[in-house]
């Protein structure tokens, strides 16, 4: 790529005093120069290597720290390998003890009830099925719908007749792994009671639907139907319809019902069952109609490509009105939360809003595509607030197969959690529980149940998570042994470093504190509420008074954020004096206590990442944190998230120069080398790519192929999760195509297109829907020929 340059020796430096004020728009700068000639000054380059060494031009203008100019290229990397080297070593010796590792959960006393959460946390537990029990169906009970009450406690076949069984109940924490509680229950699983239906028909099949009242359900058997207490094995309220019941729906959090029979009426009752009220007609061939949570209204088809949405009203059913569902194709289900209508096809969803402040009558269905392809959508939660959907689905895979796999998923909101692979499912069908925890696999002879965690995410965020949790719990013991199990960890978890990992720690916990903090300040609260957080935040301050290093690095980060809570995001002339006075003193403070962190043997990373915010914002010059780089160069050498920390600073609006981070992760990705360095390149220019409009990549100087090589490398090595794809996504897509940026149709065009589409075909692999967090990003849109929404 060409770069103008000036003749070396000159030094000329635009120092910008706008603090944070906003980069001007692209269209505003001057044009660069192109076929400048370069001249080398008479240096010794063995100090300074650009751009002549040994009579071969190179890639990149110098960088302005000389340790970084004396680096051999690679030598960093040499300091990565060794690092690999010892932590294999660690592993090795771990794996010739009988004693867990100090990186194992195992290794701890966490609370019993915790043991789960943290495995998920550190991805010791994947989210695998693991085998509860085998259940023996007795012989004469025929080909059974197999369903759950919503605790668990009793497992329900129905025939032509209702059978259940008290199963073996543990809390939802409880693995099968997990030693004997006081809470447990035996059960009986392999004793079926039957309770005998008030029904004539002696052959028609019974539907059973469960909602949250001790065990209570609505069951159909013909024209029969009734609720049945499974506690007291009682017959509460029996009622007849004029014809037999072919699908039952239920309210669950209010136990209304709706029922369809042979013809495709439609009928609605309360909980009481003393009247059926006629709704209407349904296709008996389409997915069968379901019920809110709340029995605030009806959802179903009327025909393929137009929905119906049947509101209840107090009194019973009131109006009516179709939803179009353009260009709707093979319905698969129908599922609808307290807000939320969806029609569910293999590929697709159409999402209607229902707004609860009185606009219900929102007809729009808006279209959501799905990558996966559904198979069955079982409709999951814990409290009638919390609702979600557990899937089954085929996904494509890498070596162009299909793979079946088990998923959480908040459809309406975008949101999947980590799928699992199912075993062979030949002659098999799946039911899940209402909570997801349970999942039984049966062939109709034999009913295999097994423990999953439901509501796993596929990333950090569940350490992230529970680590919030557990400050505003004042668990402040078992944050600290997640913290040594987290400095002992010599491997990557979630295709993360332990540092990052640790960095999540720190995040959750700082958050934890943050929310604390302003609970105990919000005046309009209730008093008892506030109370109990000023409670809680002193216990923190207590605890982060012993200066452990944990935290350190929280009440640093509590600094941090004080800080940049007091100067905002606006501009500077915004700022009052004594926001501005906050935004020093905080500085200050987190700066004092970076120096007792920096001083101890183990740095984590992140203290490298707040030093240098801190220090650009207290005045310090770039030559003022040589030394500190060096220091976590050498340190954490394939760590890239303190590195972005300079390519802010770096940045013309902080007093750099248009091309002075490119130079510096380039410095960085030459000392390290090849890919780990292309990685770290691609990483670091991602971090900036939105400081500036659409393209940057000539006015800052970056090394496209660098680019290529460093996505390619985070692709080949898993890297990328949700938003770090799209990302990468766009910084390759915004790098051609726009003048003055290269051509589409030029070489490092093609390159950067095809390497595009393996990411779209990665995240498709990974995740069965584009989700919330990118679709938001306005940016994003420019993508959706790769990943349609």
């Amino acid at each position: 790529m060409s770069r103008p340059c000036c003749v070396l020796g000159t030094a000329v430096v635009l120092m910008l005093t706008v603090g944070c004020e906003p980069q001007p728009e692209l269209a505003d700068l001057p044009a660069i120069a192109s076929g400048t000639a370069l001249v080398a000054a008479d240096v010794n380059p063995q100090q300074l290597r650009w751009p002549v060494e040994a009579d071969e031009w190179q890639v990149s203008p110098p960088s302005d720290y000389a340790f970084l100019r004396r680096m051999e290229k690679g030598e960093i990397g040499k300091v990565a390998e060794q690092i690999v080297r010892e932590r294999e070593e660690r592993i090795a010796q771990a794996d010739q003890s009988d004693d867990p590792p100090p990186w194992s959960v195992a290794h701890y006393d966490f609370p019993v009830e915790e043991v789960i959460s943290v495995k998920a946390a550190v991805d010791e537990y994947s989210g695998e099925l693991m085998k509860r029990l085998r259940v023996d169906i007795p012989d004469h009970i025929r080909e059974p719908h197999v369903t759950f009450d919503p605790s668990e406690k009793y497992l329900v076949l129905a025939d032509e007749n209702l059978w259940f069984c008290q199963l073996p109940y543990r809390e939802h924490w409880a693995t099968p792994d997990t030693p004997p509680q006081p809470s447990d229950i035996a059960g009986s699983p392999d004793k079926f009671v039957q309770i005998p239906l008030p029904a004539a028909e002696t052959d028609a099949p019974v539907h059973v639907e469960f909602f949250l009242d001790d065990a209570r359900a609505v069951v159909a058997k013909g024209a029969t139907v009734c609720v049945v207490d499974f506690g007291t094995q009682k017959i509460l309220t029996k009622a007849e319809l004029e014809g037999a019941v072919q699908h039952l729906s239920v309210a669950i959090n209010t136990g209304d019902a709706i029922l369809v029979d042979q013809q495709g009426n439609l009928y609605w009752s309360d909980k009481s069952l003393q009247r059926f009220v006629r709704v209407g007609k349904v296709p008996t061939d389409l997915p069968m109609p379901t019920l809110s949570p709340d029995g605030d209204r009806i959802v179903s088809y009327r025909n393929p490509e137009v929905g119906r949405v049947q509101m209840i009203g107090p009194g019973g059913p009131a109006h009516a009105f179709d939803v179009e569902l353009a260009n709707a194709d093979q319905p698969l289900a129908i599922w609808c939360s307290r807000d939320v209508d969806l029609w569910i096809e293999p590929n697709r969803i159409y999402r209607r809003q229902n707004d609860r402040d009185g606009n219900e009558n929102r007809r729009r269905a808006d279209p959501i595509t799905l990558y996966w392809e559904l198979e069955q959508v079982f409709a999951s939660h814990w409290f009638p607030s919390r609702r979600w959907q557990t899937c089954i689905a085929s996904r494509p895979s890498a070596d162009g197969k299909r793979q079946r796999v088990l998923f959480d998923a908040n459809l309406d909101s975008r949101w999947p959690y980590r799928p699992v692979e199912l075993p062979d499912l030949e002659g098999k069908t799946v039911v899940s529980a209402t909570s997801g925890t349970t999942v039984a696999i049966h062939d109709h002879r034999h009913i295999d149940l097994y423990y999953r965690v439901s509501g796993l995410t596929d990333d950090v965020r569940n350490l992230t998570s529970l680590a919030s949790k557990w400050v505003m719990a004042r668990q402040f013991d078992d944050m600290e042994r997640l913290h040594r199990l987290l400095r002992a960890l010599p491997e990557d978890r979630f295709d993360r470093t332990p540092e990052q990992l640790y960095t999540s720690l720190i995040d959750g916990v700082s958050n934890g504190w943050w929310r604390t903090l302003k609970q105990s300040e919000y005046e309009d609260g209730e008093a008892e509420q506030r109370e109990a957080a000023r409670e809680t935040l002193a216990a923190i301050e207590a605890w982060s008074a012993k200066e452990s290093t944990l935290g350190l690095c929280c009440r640093i980060r509590l600094h941090l954020n004080t800080a940049w809570d007091a100067r905002g995001t606006g501009w500077a002339n915004s700022v009052s004096a004594q926001d501005w006075q906050v935004f020093e003193d905080e500085n200050m403070k987190a700066a004092a206590l970076l120096r007792t962190l920096l001083q101890r043997d183990d740095v984590p990373v992140y203290s490298y990442e707040a030093a240098i915010p801190v220090a650009r914002d207290t005045g310090k010059t770039y030559e003022s944190v040589a030394a500190l780089l060096e220091s976590g160069l050498r340190r954490h050498p394939r760590e890239f998230a303190w590195h972005q920390g300079m390519m802010s600073w770096k940045l013309e609006k902080w007093g750099g120069s248009r091309d002075g981070s490119a130079i510096y992760a380039a410095s960085i990705a030459d000392a390290l080398g090849a890919p780990e360095g292309d990685f770290l390149y691609a990483q670091c220019i991602q971090s900036i790519q939105f400081h500036f409009g659409f393209p940057f990549f000539d006015y800052c100087g970056v090394q496209e192929n660098r680019i290529l090589s460093g996505v390619r490398h985070g692709l080949e090595t898993g890297y990328y999760r949700y938003s770090s794809a799209a990302h990468s996504m766009y910084l390759l897509h915004s790098s051609h195509g726009q003048r003055p940026a290269p051509p589409s149709t030029g070489a490092y065009g093609i390159k950067a297109i095809e390497l595009t589409r393996r990411l779209a075909d990665y995240y498709k692999q990974r995740y069965p829907l584009l989700t919330y967090d990118e679709l938001r990003n306005q940016r994003f849109q420019e993508l959706s020929s790769y990943l349609p929404n």
